[in-house]
């Protein structure tokens, strides 16, 4: 019998519901300093200008489900997705600057967890922004 190598698999793209394509589209461009790729009427996929290799489809949602959820045993409200970024204070500030409503940066309330913060896309999609990175 032969070994088969182990398949490969990697995170290609987040699905996000939301319900304005065209508010979203703008947001996530300018949140994440993304470039939309391909979009219908229903659709809009972006993706990174760089190499970080993020790519998100947009789709245009009658739910009103949104992606977070919450821990029953802590009482935590944990993000559909988390993203490590290099300079955690300087990506906050330039947020604040674009006049994007994000939390004043708190030390973690746990020690499993590392520094950052939530961040809610216009229809209440949850990321979590954080750093490894000590200050």
């Amino acid at each position: 019998m032969t070994m088969q190598a182990p398949f490969r698999l990697r995170l290609d793209t987040l699905e996000i519901p939301v319900s304005n394509l065209d508010r979203s589209r703008n947001w996530y461009a300018s949140v994440f300093d993304l470039t939309p790729t391909w979009s219908d009427d229903l659709h809009c996929q972006l993706s990174s200008k760089n190499d970080l290799g993020l790519r998100f489809l947009l789709v245009a949602a009658g739910c009103e489900d949104r992606l977070a959820f919450q821990n029953v045993a802590t009482g935590v409200v944990h993000s559909f997705a988390d993203l490590e970024v290099d300079d955690l204070e300087g990506f906050h500030a330039s947020l604040r600057a674009k006049g994007i409503t994000v939390p004043d940066l708190r030390d973690p309330e746990y020690d499993w967890a590392p520094k950052g913060f939530a961040l809610q896309d216009p229809d209440g999609n949850r990321f979590g922004i954080f750093s490894l990175k000590s200050d």
